[in-house]
Parts: structure tokens; sequence; C-alpha cells
């Protein structure tokens, strides 16, 4: 008899917990990214009206090092670099217009739910240290994105490449911070 008194109560809790944690991950998950901005680097993405992507996976000890953008005649841009303490270094970056890819000894493929298809173009690692990495333009309403590395930039001296296959996984999760 006390066996069948405790079923009801005991079926009621582990509903209510169920509840409880699918409430949750709802709105874990509708929260929009931030690609580790703060907020007066997000305000001044934003500034640019534009759609601004970020990375939803970053490896770990990476920190955003630097922010710059640029709303000139030819259109709004933006360069977010993200660096850790072995100074390597990645940037995510968006330009208006103007583009071109180079043609590297290797790539690799990427498909991005945001942008669909793409490629990740690498050389050979010399002396310990990618030459180039940089994914190819990927274009949405006029606007052109991007994970660019050593070789496709203006880096700080010390920075180093990541390897293509973390290039690869923060491109394939880029979503918009302003969907």
């Amino acid at each position: 008899m006390k066996i069948k008194n405790l079923v009801m109560p005991v079926a009621i809790a582990c509903l209510s917990s169920l509840a409880i944690n699918v409430t949750t991950q709802q709105s874990v998950a509708a929260k929009p990214p931030t690609g580790m901005l703060n907020s007066a680097q997000i305000s001044k993405l934003k500034k640019l009206r534009i759609k601004i992507a970020v990375p939803t996976y970053i490896p770990s000890g990476f920190r955003v090092a630097n922010v710059r953008t640029d709303n000139s005649n030819s259109g709004p841009e933006y360069t977010i670099l993200y660096r850790n303490a072995n100074n390597s270094c990645f940037a995510i970056e968006s330009v208006h217009g103007g583009v071109g890819d180079i043609d590297a000894e290797f790539n690799l493929p990427i498909n991005s739910p945001l942008f669909g298809k793409s490629t990740l173009f690498y050389e050979k690692q010399d002396g310990g240290k990618n030459r180039s990495l940089m994914v190819a333009w990927m274009e949405k309403n006029d606007q052109f994105y991007r994970l660019a590395g050593l070789g496709a930039m203006n880096w700080p001296s010390t920075c180093r490449n990541i390897v293509p296959q973390q290039a690869v996984r923060i491109t394939e999760s880029l979503q918009y911070l302003n969907p």
C-alpha cells in the first residue's frame, strides 16, 4: 500500500524536473552568441549596421585581443582578432567587396551552416609556422566573411597560425551576433 502512495509524488517530481531542464536548455539555446566580445566591443560592431558573424566555437585559452571597424566609402568592414598565451592567432573578418582569394598548396572543405560550402587554404608548415592560412570569402547579403590567419592580413609579428582543423571547426561554428 505504501508503494502505491509513493508512485504519484515520485512521478510528479520527475516530470517537474524534466520540465525545468527543458526550459533551461531552451533559454540557453535562444541566447545569441557573443564570440567572447564584451559589451563595448559589441556596441562598436553594431554601429556598422551589418550582420556580424562570430564563432560559437573558440578553442580553449583564446580571447579577443582586438576589434577593428571601418565604415569607409568602400563599405562596412571589421576584424576580430583572437589570441592565446602562446601567441597563436586567428581573425574573423568581414568586408563589403573587393575580395580575392589565393591558391594555396593544401585545402580542406568547409560546410558552414550559415554560409554553405567553402574552402580553407593553407600552405605547408615552414619551421613550425604555417606560411598562410585563410578561408575563401563567403558571401551573404552583399557582405563577405572569412577566417584569416598569417599570410591573409597584416599580423602582429609574434602571431602564429592555428592548425587547419581548428580553423575549419571555428569557421563552421560562425553564427550572427545580431540575427
